[in-house]
């Protein structure tokens, strides 16, 4: 993938995160939102975050966090709610 503007990003473990380093210097981290869940987000396809350095190293290591936060989040919201049973 390329733009314009010298995209310069690298891979987390899987084609729906990725950290990208923006023409200012800093990390973002970019997840896609499944589809099923984009209601929840006001319909939004992707959740950016700044990890707030200019380091590939830092970057690397908070943007795991950051994913292992979010895929939490988001297998929560996935599940079907868990059925009550009266004993």
């Amino acid at each position: 993938m390329v733009h314009s503007r010298g995209w310069r990003g690298f891979l987390l473990g899987s084609e729906a995160a990725y950290a990208w380093k923006s023409r200012h210097g800093i990390y973002y981290l970019r997840c896609v939102i499944p589809e099923a869940l984009r209601p929840l987000f006001g319909h939004r396809r992707e959740l950016r975050r700044s990890l707030g350095t200019d380091s590939r190293r830092a970057a690397v290591r908070r943007a795991r966090a950051y994913r292992v936060d979010i895929d939490k989040l988001m297998d929560q919201w996935s599940d079907p709610a868990p059925e009550w049973r009266v004993q």
